[in-house]
């Protein structure tokens, strides 16, 4: 638009015009919002050389399978946290998923093996290389044949080991590892006492 003398001028109000020079509202709401959760929720620290964890912990599930006779199933981790080394197999619980439902379709996808689901073991919380995890274990018995395991997808090798192979340090088992296996053969043999 043009006025009288000829000067070309805006359209919109003097009040809109002067709110399209200022800071986007929204990006000023962030910026207080955030200024006033580090004071009621102080950022996360870490440790010299520690990775920062910045998402809250995810949900997993772990199951300590054992064979008829006696022996443990473990895998050697093929991807992060904790690539290359062992422990037994397990997984991310999905949203809307059941704890033994997604142990199951774990065991099937980490070992070929289908599982009967026991009683809890442990509960273990993982910080290492960033993650935080909190993983539910179960005492499993394999369905079928167990000889026909097999790694893939997360694992990228299996052994069924005893107790004294578990122990040695070939495999390097952590000690929440080594008690998760104690209570598990505990528990395992009282089951086969009450099935005798």
């Amino acid at each position: 638009l043009t006025d009288v003398t000829g000067v070309q001028t805006c359209a919109l109000p003097i009040s809109v015009r002067r709110l399209r020079h200022r800071p986007p509202l929204r990006a000023a709401r962030r910026r207080c919002r955030a200024r006033h959760a580090t004071h009621l929720h102080p950022r996360p620290r870490r440790s010299r050389g520690a990775p920062l964890i910045v998402k809250s912990p995810a949900v997993g599930v772990g199951g300590l399978i054992i064979r008829a006779d006696g022996r443990v199933l473990v895998v050697r981790r093929a991807h992060p946290p904790g690539e290359g080394s062992w422990s037994w197999p397990g997984g991310k619980v999905c949203p809307g998923e059941r704890l033994h439902e997604a142990l199951r379709r774990e065991m099937l996808e980490e070992t070929g093996l289908s599982v009967l689901v026991g009683p809890l073991l442990d509960v273990v919380e993982v910080l290492l290389e960033g993650f935080h995890y909190v993983v539910i274990d179960y005492l499993c018995t394999p369905l079928g044949d167990a000889d026909v395991a097999c790694a893939s997808d997360d694992a990228s090798e299996l052994r069924w080991v005893t107790e004294k192979a578990a122990r040695s340090e070939d495999l390097g088992l952590t000690p929440e590892v080594l008690r998760v296996i104690d209570r598990g053969l505990a528990a395992w043999s009282d089951t086969r006492d009450e099935q005798e």
